[in-house]
């Protein structure tokens, strides 16, 4: 009786864990159907279950005003190969050999056949991260549609905007008991999935890029028009910044090496870590290359001018408590065992936001006479700030021994909104990479990444970064 007890409650545990699984299935399975679906705020405003019909299964959502195209990936790290296409000889739907990246390159080509990108392109990249995917009435995919209409109205003028919204399983469990615990196995396939196919993927859209600049705008590279903006956020911040950190790595060692005279080679415009859920001991290298260049510049040395625009933005909120709590407790039962240096176990343990020592600026809301705006400060100018207010704390002198906290003359080294990206015909003091400590009520807990006032901000961000650009040809 004992053992037959023992066999139900262990049955009910199985059924209750396999009832919690999210089903691991590619969800955007149709690469024949690109006819417009007509205006993106008209199908917005259509019922839920029109919303559904119209493009449940549409690999591209072409709109009037802007191309959402879809790339999934499996639990490997791979390309879904389920995509289906219309075969309109027998009028049933066949299995096709393309997977959805494939399809999105044809359609490219084809634009570009057609003179669609004359003007250049904006190209908006985004990773999802935990609980996400890119299922009908997903709220990631709803808020990334949101915001490729906004910077279609603010940012693009009379470019074309293609998004590109790259999904995986981001849960594999779904009830609410259980879904915390996928902790460990949702954050390994992150990074899987950047050490493989997204890693491809992101190659391949940069040559997207390149295409739409040689033959779609018959233009050199530094008159170019089209971008190409990458979005991660949380553990999609992850997969993304696997994907792509030995490309940033090698470029910022090259550029190093060359005293700073070469350039960052422009494979991607910007890249945005939002609220990244990966340890601070991945960006260390980014860090130490990118603090020597803080110190060359300010010992006197005259980067070239368009190579040090930004290239990397974290932006982690003060309050995002999954990656203050849950990521320290998760990394040392993970890595506990680990042999290790001393000084790499806060660098284990704690998230790139959550580590101090690499934070740059500080992006804080403040009022103005037209509200709230979002601006962005260096550390150090904040920093130095209160030190004059309190010299009794800590002297200046002390203060200038902080590699971090130095003054360059009396000029930010990164602050795009005064004088840097406003000054008239020079951006040779600002570097490529930032990391960001957010106020709440701009990005607020993790998942708040979405709210009005850094969607503004990342649009003025753009807005500056693009004028700098003009200016540093």
């Amino acid at each position: 009786m004992k053992n037959n007890a023992l066999h139900i409650v262990l049955a009910g545990l199985c059924a209750a864990v396999l009832a919690s699984c999210n089903v691991h299935r590619q969800q955007r399975v149709n690469i024949s159907e690109i006819a417009s679906l007509g205006s993106i705020a008209a199908l917005q405003a259509a019922p839920k279950e029109v919303q559904v019909e119209r493009r449940g299964t549409r690999a591209f959502e072409v709109y009037d005003e802007l191309t959402l195209a879809h790339v999934e990936f499996d639990d490997q790290g791979k390309f879904w190969q389920e995509c289906e296409e219309y075969d309109r000889t027998t009028g049933t739907w066949e299995p096709s050999d393309r997977t959805q990246l494939d399809a999105l390159e044809d359609y490219v080509d084809r634009e570009i056949g057609r003179g669609s990108y004359r003007n250049g392109a904006m190209m908006i990249v985004f990773v999802h991260g935990w609980f996400n995917n890119s299922k009908e009435g997903n709220h990631n995919l709803r808020d990334f549609r949101r915001a490729l209409e906004g910077i279609r109205a603010d940012v693009a003028e009379d470019r074309p905007v293609l998004g590109i919204y790259l999904s995986w399983r981001g849960g594999s469990l779904m009830a609410p008991g259980a879904k915390l615990f996928s902790y460990w196995d949702r954050k390994k396939i992150a990074h899987k999935i950047g050490q493989r196919d997204l890693g491809e993927a992101v190659t391949r859209i940069a040559m997207m890029r390149q295409a739409i600049i040689r033959r779609g705008e018959r233009s050199l590279e530094k008159n170019a028009r089209t971008r190409l903006i990458m979005m991660g956020h949380s553990f999609g911040g992850a997969a993304l910044f696997s994907a792509s950190s030995r490309f940033l790595e090698d470029e910022l060692i090259a550029l190093e090496k060359s005293n700073y005279r070469g350039h960052i080679k422009r494979r991607w415009d910007l890249l945005i870590l939002a609220n990244p859920a990966f340890e601070a001991l991945r960006y260390e290298a980014v860090d130490r290359y990118t603090t020597n260049m803080m110190m060359a510049m300010r010992d006197g040395v005259r980067p070239g001018k368009y190579s040090q625009l930004p290239r990397v933005l974290v932006a982690s909120a003060r309050n995002d408590r999954p990656n203050q709590v849950a990521m320290p407790i998760g990394q040392t039962a993970a890595n506990v065992f680990e042999a290790r240096q001393p000084f790499e176990w806060p660098l284990m343990t704690k998230s790139i936001g959550s580590y101090d020592q690499f934070h740059t600026h500080y992006l804080d809301l403040v009022d103005t006479p037209n509200g709230g705006e979002a601006r962005l400060s260096p550390i150090w100018e904040s920093q130095m700030q209160k030190t004059r207010r309190d010299a009794n704390q800590r002297s200046l002198a002390a203060y200038a021994a902080d590699s971090k906290t130095r003054e360059f003359g009396n000029r930010s080294f990164l602050d795009p909104f005064a004088r840097v990206f406003d000054e008239p015909g020079d951006a040779r003091t600002v570097l490529p990479c930032m990391v960001a400590s957010v106020d709440p009520r701009i990005v607020d807990n993790h998942g708040g990444i979405w709210k009005k006032e850094f969607r503004d901000f990342l649009v003025n961000f753009l807005k500056a970064r693009e004028a700098a650009a003009l200016r540093a040809r």
